[in-house]
């Protein structure tokens, strides 16, 4: 783990444009973090509880892209607008239809949701986002829930090296200053 902006050395030999995040293990490079996700789950022999049903599975998948591709890109300013209410509203709901069937203990919609979570609570607390989640009590509760897991509390950084890593992803160019 490197703080943002910083690149630990030698990450070009695997990542030739410097791209973080980076999973190394033995020959297999990975650079997306869901997928690193899966991989660790599946190398460690954690068994995944919705993959009883492929429905439920493939409803985690689908709350785990929007993360990915809807709230990540606002947590980091990487959009031109604000997000937009009818598909902020539509991703929440979504991920909270889904939460709202899984019990807030470890699994990968909560290794994949809950750091978003978190960051967007530190990186973003007015932000129209932070505040949206806030407003749906059940997801809310989830996600705190899971937030509270040992596996997941052991891995997020305190709340001054969230400042730090704020601080640095605006210096950076990597975080905008606008409240989303």
């Amino acid at each position: 783990m490197s703080p943002v902006g910083d690149r630990p050395d030698g990450v070009e030999r695997y990542s030739p444009s410097g791209r973080i995040p980076l999973l190394v293990h033995g020959d297999l490079v990975l650079t997306e973090s869901r997928v690193m996700l899966e991989y660790l789950a599946e190398h460690h022999g954690f068994v995944d509880p919705c993959s009883a049903s492929l429905g439920l599975h493939s409803l985690h998948r689908n709350a785990m892209a929007l993360v990915d591709d809807y709230l990540v890109p606002l947590l980091f300013g990487r959009t031109r607008a604000g997000p937009d209410e009818l598909r902020l509203d539509e991703a929440l709901g979504t991920i909270e239809q889904v939460t709202a069937t899984a019990a807030p203990g470890p699994c990968l919609l909560a290794f994949h949701v809950t750091p978003i979570w978190i960051a967007f609570q530190s990186w973003r607390p007015s932000g129209v986002v932070t505040r949206a989640i806030l407003a749906r009590v059940g997801l809310r509760e989830w996600l705190d829930a899971t937030a509270g897991l040992d596996c997941l509390a052991r891995t997020a950084p305190d709340s001054a090296t969230h400042a730090e890593d704020v601080a640095r992803a605006r210096t950076a160019g990597l975080l905008s200053s606008a409240a989303r």
